[in-house]
């Protein structure tokens, strides 16, 4: 649950155009390292499932694969796909491109499968391994219309796993679940974000609002955990109903964020007037469409001629 959803934050961002935002880039860099973090947890909990004493050596195993296949796919990157892709690339084919990148997902998914770790993990390593190619950004531009049909596929198939009779039986589990994570979430973010990220509130607390759900990586971790015997089904459930209901409130969540960012930039603005200068105060309430000019440098000084010159208030 402590995983968030880049695919719909992301967009989220795009949509509004706020990438480049200090909230934007703060949520970013926590997606990038939360995606990081999901290829040792892949391999993890294969491993928790046979827990007992056995579990240190299993962790040594899984270690020793995990670096087997990260060198595997360094090496192969460089050597084999590379010139793969320059053949393709000389076709002048995107339907080519798109069968490239089919099949590299494929052999590295039954790669990663055969070495006992996580199909879903050699997916991800498919990513990795294709961007260590020149044609990354061909490649790129040959599935992106494939792109919105995945992302919209991946949100029916959340919502293909609303079970809405266990959430109307289990509703104080699944809430209370829900309401621990928006909370727990946006809380923690916000916090890290004021202490070590150097943001004020507002920004922490679009960020942390933006972060509270929870991510894809849940259906595939309960689905996982459940089959091997380490999840009870009905904590299955809960975890991803819960996730699934917190993909839903997330553009209300965001909404919202937006809304205490005015309401505190505001509040802040009027009490720094307040505090520094009562007649600029004053003024501003009787004025309208009052230009303000921060700064009287160079460029200062050629916005205050120019507003002179057009006869506007500053």
């Amino acid at each position: 649950l402590a995983l968030s959803s880049s695919a719909f934050v992301l967009q989220l961002l795009r949509d509004k155009d706020e990438l480049g935002t200090r909230h934007g880039r703060a949520a970013l860099g926590i997606l990038l390292f939360q995606d990081l973090a999901v290829v040792p947890l892949l391999v993890m909990i294969p491993l928790l499932a046979g827990g007992g004493s056995g579990l240190l050596r299993a962790l040594g195993v899984a270690g020793v694969k995990g670096i087997l296949a990260l060198a595997g796919i360094a090496v192969i990157g460089r050597k084999a796909v590379g010139p793969f892709f320059s053949r393709v690339a000389k076709t002048n084919s995107p339907e080519a491109f798109v069968a490239a990148v089919l099949l590299t997902v494929l052999a590295t998914s039954t790669g990663t499968e055969r070495l006992g770790l996580s199909n879903t993990l050699g997916a991800f390593l498919a990513g990795v391994l294709v961007a260590e190619t020149n044609y990354r950004y061909q490649v790129e531009a040959a599935i992106s219309p494939f792109r919105g049909l995945g992302l919209g596929l991946f949100f029916v198939t959340v919502g293909f796993s609303l079970d809405i009779s266990f959430i109307l039986s289990r509703w104080r589990l699944v809430f209370g679940v829900l309401g621990a994570m928006i909370i727990g979430k946006a809380a923690i973010i916000t916090l890290l974000g004021r202490v070590i990220g150097g943001m004020d509130f507002a920004q922490s607390q679009q960020a942390g609002l933006l972060l509270s759900q929870s991510g894809e990586f849940a259906f595939v971790a309960a689905g996982l955990a459940q089959r091997l015997g380490l999840l009870h089904p009905l904590v299955s459930k809960a975890i991803m109903a819960s996730t699934a209901l917190s993909m839903l409130l997330t553009p209300v969540l965001e909404r919202a964020s937006s809304k205490i960012t005015k309401e505190w930039e505001k509040t802040r603005a009027d009490s720094i007037i307040n505090l520094k200068d009562p007649e600029l105060h004053d003024m501003a309430k009787k004025e309208k469409n009052l230009v303000v000019v921060v700064g009287y440098g160079r460029v200062g000084k050629t916005v205050c001629d120019v507003l002179d010159k057009k006869l506007v208030k500053y």
